[in-house]
């Protein structure tokens, strides 16, 4: 069984098809989505979640923040349909499980269960709450002492639940555990993994070409996609009101407009608008051109947060889904999976 919350793989993910392909293989699929997106319409289970405006939730952190940080997200609109929060429907089942499982999973409301947990955060007596506009957030030294500005857990509750948040200062480092005692950049998990080193040089920070996948003389061109900020490219869909700002040199009816440099427009022999074939490793798909100075030679730029066939008809049947087009590739240094680009072509349809 797969439980998918807040997430639209089969749509977001690049090389998309691999995912559509090892779902296959999964019995039961049962989403929490609050809207009857691509991965839902598959699902055998549909178990809708309340909106953002209709529940609670709680904000663990930001990103790339030095500072330990805990907020809440409080409801201001009651459930407008029979919806139910995510976390009461696991809380409902760990409780039908029975054995061990139920009595480690106590609570009766997800609000019950965050209360414990701002309790455990009260009796820490660590950090305080910003209830105040000059908290200097953004300055705090790393083990700076902060004085708590709350009693207990149901004080921090009410003040969090009031709209401010927690934060902590950075913690201290110690020390680094090399062997200068100092930061090292050297990667000394390389020769441990069984990979063939050459060249001392190599264990040291450097930049190596992707090893692209398909032939270059069928592929000459370079696909990369870009997140512009009139699409929604992840679980979230475009509103309908966001599409009417994505201009004409981006979508135009149904059709997607990749951006070519007007040289390589020139040496294909395409025009400003014309409907094309652009081809990848992965699929085809039609599209028109759309002739721009900003673009690198030698390589098709194409938007995501289009291509859906899930939604309503305001967001349907607009455009490519890039995500279907690209290729995940494995960066030659650290093995990781990267999408930066992927070969393609285009010719005329």
């Amino acid at each position: 069984m797969l439980l998918v919350h807040e997430a639209n793989p089969l749509y977001s993910m690049p090389q998309n098809k691999l995912f559509n392909e090892a779902l296959k293989k999964v019995p039961t699929l049962v989403s929490f989505s609050s809207f009857m997106d691509e991965t839902a319409a598959q699902a055998d289970l549909i178990l809708p979640n309340h909106t953002s405006f209709e529940r609670f939730d709680d904000v663990v952190g930001i990103p790339w923040a030095p500072f330990s940080y805990y907020a809440l997200s409080t409801p201001i609109l009651k459930p407008l349909l029979n919806t139910r929060h995510t976390g009461e429907v696991l809380l409902a089942l760990a409780g039908g499980i029975g054995g061990s499982v139920g009595p480690s999973m106590p609570w009766k409301s997800y609000e019950e269960y965050l209360k414990f947990r701002i309790e455990g955060l009260a009796q820490s007596r660590k950090g305080a709450v910003a209830d105040k506009p000059d908290v200097p957030i953004m300055k705090l030294s790393a083990a700076e002492s902060i004085q708590p500005n709350f009693t207990d857990g149901a004080q921090l509750w009410k003040k969090l639940k009031a709209g401010y948040c927690w934060y902590d200062s950075p913690a201290a480092i110690a020390g680094f555990q090399t062997v200068s005692g100092k930061l090292e950049l050297a990667c000394q998990s390389i020769g441990i993994k069984g990979a063939a080193v050459s060249d001392d040089k190599l264990y040291l920070p450097h930049f190596k070409l992707l090893n692209l996948s398909g032939d270059e003389s069928e592929f000459p061109l370079l696909l990369v996609t870009y997140k512009p900020s009139f699409t929604a490219g992840g679980y979230l869909p475009n509103p309908p009101f966001m599409n009417k700002l994505i201009p004409n040199s981006v979508l135009k009816g149904a059709d997607v407009f990749i951006e070519l440099h007007p040289d390589t427009a020139a040496k294909l022999g395409f025009s400003q608008g014309q409907l094309v074939s652009l081809q990848t490793t992965q699929g085809e798909a039609t599209v028109r051109v759309n002739v721009s100075a900003a673009a690198r030679p030698g390589v098709v730029y194409l938007s995501v947060g289009l291509g859906h066939n899930a939604y309503d008809d305001y967001v349907q049947n607009k455009g490519v889904n890039a995500n279907s087009l690209m290729e995940v590739q494995l960066d030659p240094v650290g093995g990781i999976g990267t999408v930066w680009a992927c070969r393609a072509q285009l010719r005329r349809v």
